[in-house]
């Protein structure tokens, strides 16, 4: 267990800082990895992390040695933790210098793990819009991967992340394309996902419809991945096959317990508006379902959703709020408070939910990823609501008068 190997570590410790007292280069090299050994295998909150990292720094120096690279590296993850950007980008940058000499030195570990920390800072350069410098460490990243011949797709799969964020989008794809190309087994669910929602972006519905039945066949998710097919059903204009698709995840699991698969069976079925004569059964299922002891709390927007297709907009707006109480800052949960209050004539208060909605697109829109794939289809649905208030699309000014 963890625990047991930090207690050997902490026993071994003592021996190897009497057998460094020597100056022979390869016992202190080790009395420093063992200190470094230790600040990983510590509790997370552990006080003494930052001294024993500090120890695996001091020890090879006081001998004149140079520290192990991923002394730098640990440093750097922990003021990233903090929100210390200086310190963090400082000791990534010395780590990865002392790496670069594993490069030459024919150690295929060293050589990987290299890499691995090249789109470590990538990652962290692409948070704080250092975009040049992320796309030149993600490419180096890359090029050492490719020397060794080591999986690149989760290298390509990082470097998307960047173009996604610049809006580039046909980049972003081609990086997914490649992942998948080379080695589909590890590329992980939301990779998939969001190749899928760039495919969605560029209006290639067809091929993300059968880019995900294929993942789906291999991948099987109850609920879930019906839930991403109604997406792209919606998405690509197929009302007709979206609302089969309602009818058949009813049919499927409406005898099903499971909270994780209701939730999706709830979600479906708001995607869209349509009439069925279901819909009170599925009210009944979504609210048996967003019971607080069922612990689907992030259900409650499509439990208000459903509503509101039926015309209940005080419920809606009940269960608007609930969700609201949990995340007050989500696009879709505002956006949908504002259309329910506007059909209660609360026209101010609609207009401030607006308000906060909009302040909020701008990031939603240009994610590109899965995950935001529903804000368009609010969008759509906002329109008239903003046009009622005074606003054309795409304005930043919100009418609050009565």
């Amino acid at each position: 267990s963890r625990q047991n190997r930090l207690a050997d570590a902490e026993r071994a410790l003592p021996l190897f800082q009497v057998l460094a007292e020597s100056g022979n280069h390869k016992h202190v090299k080790m009395a420093g990895l063992m200190h470094l050994k230790i600040a990983h295998l510590l509790p997370p909150d552990s006080p003494r992390i930052d001294h024993e990292i500090a120890e695996s720094i001091r020890v090879p120096e006081a001998h004149g040695l140079t520290p192990y690279w991923d002394s730098y590296i640990t440093l750097a993850k922990h003021a990233e933790k903090r929100g210390d950007r200086n310190k963090a980008e400082q000791n990534y940058r010395r780590g990865l210098e002392l790496s670069q000499h594993s490069l030459d030195s024919g150690d295929r570990t060293d050589q990987g793990l290299h890499s691995v920390n090249l789109s470590r800072f990538a990652r962290f350069l692409n948070q704080h819009e250092e975009f040049d410098l992320a796309r030149d460490a993600h490419l180096e990243a890359i090029q050492v991967a490719e020397q060794l011949h080591r999986h690149q797709s989760v290298y390509y799969c990082a470097r998307s992340e960047l173009y996604r964020k610049r809006g580039e989008v046909e980049l972003a794809l081609a990086d997914l394309n490649k992942a998948v190309a080379l080695h589909p087994n590890i590329v992980d669910r939301d990779d998939y996902l969001d190749r899928i929602a760039l495919l969605v972006k560029m209006k290639q519905f067809e091929t993300a419809l059968s880019e995900h039945q294929k993942y789906a066949e291999t991948n099987p998710r109850r609920g879930d991945n019906e839930y991403a097919e109604a997406m792209l059903r919606v998405q690509a204009g197929d009302a007709g096959g979206y609302q089969s698709l309602c009818q058949e995840t009813l049919e499927r699991y409406k005898n099903d317990d499971s909270p994780p698969t209701l939730f999706w069976l709830v979600a479906i079925w708001t995607l869209s508006p349509f009439e069925n004569d279901d819909f009170e059964q599925m009210i009944g299922i979504g609210v048996k379902a967003a019971a607080p002891d069922n612990g689907n709390h992030h259900l409650q927007r499509s439990v208000g959703t459903l509503f509101y297709r039926q015309g209940d907009y005080r419920n809606a707006a009940l269960y608007y709020e609930r969700e609201l109480a949990i995340n007050a800052d989500n696009f879709l949960n505002l956006g949908r408070m504002a259309m329910a209050k506007h059909q209660l004539g609360k026209t101010s208060l609609a207009a401030g939910f607006l308000q906060r909605a909009r302040s909020k697109e701008a990031y939603s829109m240009e994610t590109f990823s899965w995950s935001f794939l529903e804000i368009p289809l609010l969008y759509d649905e906002m329109e008239p609501l903003i046009e009622s208030l005074g606003n054309q699309p795409g304005s930043k000014s919100v009418v609050t008068e009565e």
